[in-house]
């Protein structure tokens, strides 16, 4: 079977796509390509995959806009636009592509269209496109997902944990607007998104609590994400409010939100200016704050609930780097001759 795509017509100058018996125009002019290739994405994604009797005729396009909005709906804004990024991205190069007829080699011809991509974004690529297809088959739309045996590359680098002395060393280093977001890195233990996005409307002082309804994990665990607040958080945190009182608590000197870039770019700058390690990065607070945890005899369960994990197997397999806590590794190995 042929497959549908656009095509020009020299005499009135003006791209054309042939949709049953429809000639549908899309752009003007022979050097409008790309537009007429943008119209036609667009015009493909109008189909409605919950209309069509045959999973065979869903093409990516329409998928992915259903997987958007599904998203929208029930995911953190950050997830989607994450999602967002990397599945228009795809669409632009196989939006017409009937998702059935999708293989691993459509993928890796995305990707090597992205020599800038390093190993984590590739793994965030692979990650967006299988999450989409392993949705349309949970919901019905396809019978199973074409790409489920694609593999993605291993995580990047290792992250390392922050030491006392790179934390003081940080926060001599950064400005005042700086600091009290690494405090909250440091004595919270949440998602640098989550501190960035955190508003007076949040916050629920009686109870020491900051209550975010929109989060990462919403969709996996149907409740808000509860951060704690020590004393010195509580403290910081009514500071905040007192000068933010409506929108997020934690801005730059220009009044602006912090953002994740923004965020990036500033631990950038002081793994720079302090010659730290190139993995010494806002994360690596989280990391830092579960293995400590862990350490002091706090129970994984609990520790799932600090972090806002529905379960404990993240966790067990990402967060609890006790490797590089030697002496508390020695000091159970002597407990277990005890």
């Amino acid at each position: 079977m042929a497959q549908v795509k656009p095509w020009y017509r020299k005499f009135n100058d003006t791209w054309y796509v042939q949709v049953g018996s429809r000639q549908i125009p899309l752009a003007k002019g022979k050097r409008n390509r790309h537009e007429a290739y943008q119209r036609f994405i667009q015009l493909m994604a109008q189909q409605d995959p919950a209309e069509v009797d045959d999973p065979a005729k869903i093409n990516l396009a329409s998928m992915s806009d259903a997987f958007l909005d599904w998203a929208k709906r029930h995911l953190s804004r950050r997830t989607y636009e994450w999602y967002q990024l990397y599945l228009q991205m795809f669409c632009d190069l196989y939006g017409t592509k009937k998702v059935l007829e999708l293989k691993p080699l459509h993928v890796t011809r995305w990707l090597d269209g992205h020599e800038n991509w390093g190993q984590t974004s590739r793994r965030s690529a692979i990650t967006s496109v299988k999450r989409m297809l392993n949705w349309a088959a949970d919901e019905g739309y396809i019978p199973n997902n074409p790409l489920r045996g694609l593999k993605r590359p291993p995580c990047g680098k290792r992250v390392v944990l922050i030491s006392d002395e790179q934390h003081q060393q940080m926060l001599e280093a950064s400005d005042k607007y700086f600091r009290p977001f690494l405090q909250a890195l440091r004595e919270t233990g949440a998602r640098p998104g989550e501190i960035t996005n955190v508003t007076a409307a949040d916050v629920d002082l009686e109870r020491r609590l900051w209550v975010l309804k929109e989060h990462k994990t919403a969709y996996k665990t149907e409740r808000p994400r509860l951060i704690l607040m020590t004393d010195s958080m509580l403290a910081l945190t009514r500071e905040r409010i007192e000068q933010w009182p409506e929108g997020p608590l934690f801005r730059n000197k220009l009044g602006q939100p912090w953002t994740v870039n923004s965020v990036r770019l500033r631990m950038q700058r002081l793994r720079k200016v302090l010659n730290l390690p190139a993995n010494i990065v806002a994360y690596a607070y989280r990391h830092t704050y579960t293995t400590n945890g862990l350490a002091n005899g706090v129970p994984v369960a609990t520790m799932a609930e600090l972090l806002g994990h529905s379960d404990t197997k993240m966790i067990s397999a990402h967060y609890s780097h006790l490797s590089q806590r030697l002496d508390h590794l020695h000091q159970a190995a002597r407990q277990v001759l005890q």
